[in-house]
């Protein structure tokens, strides 16, 4: 399926590498313009800025209920909100991923305990779940016209940290 041509004169600047990661947040291989904006988070921000509308936009047409990487991480007003599941973050500044604190090096894993810290680690036949992005977009009145509409039951049910 072809993607939307943007009308910006400012998407000519951007590899298809960068509005990848923009969506995503994966950095794709092979692309060699990605690691320039790697390493720079004011061009990944300006380029958002550029861009986010039209990324939104296609988001919303596409995938009802979600938002693109960079939305979450330039514009989203709050983290989702934790709804259970077993595990602690280690600190309250957590790398997030689409909203949500990554599993990796966010949480206290059973090999902390061992050395003494005193916390609950994640819980893999119970791990700590999040407010759907569908949950968190309505909850915020943050849907776009007609989106809303086109949800289904499966857009609500909480996501786990992974």
């Amino acid at each position: 399926m072809p993607r939307k041509k943007f009308s910006d004169k400012r998407r000519s600047t951007l590899t298809d590498g960068q509005m990848s990661y923009l969506r995503t947040g994966v950095f794709p291989p092979g692309d060699a313009g990605i690691y320039f904006f790697k390493i720079d988070d004011e061009k990944v921000k300006a380029a958002w800025e550029s861009v986010g509308a039209d990324l939104v936009a296609e988001c919303v047409k596409r995938s009802p209920g979600t938002r693109p990487w960079a939305w979450w991480r330039f514009d989203a007003p709050e983290t989702r909100k934790r709804l259970g599941g077993r595990g602690t973050l280690r600190n309250k500044i957590a790398l997030l991923d689409f909203g949500m604190p990554k599993l990796g090096l966010n949480w206290i894993i059973p090999a902390d305990v061992r050395v003494g810290i005193n916390a609950i680690p994640v819980d893999p036949a119970n791990p700590p779940s999040f407010e759907s992005s569908a949950n968190y977009l309505r909850r915020l009145g943050l849907l776009a016209s007609g989106e809303e509409k086109r949800l289904t039951e499966a857009d609500f049910v909480p996501e786990v940290v992974k």
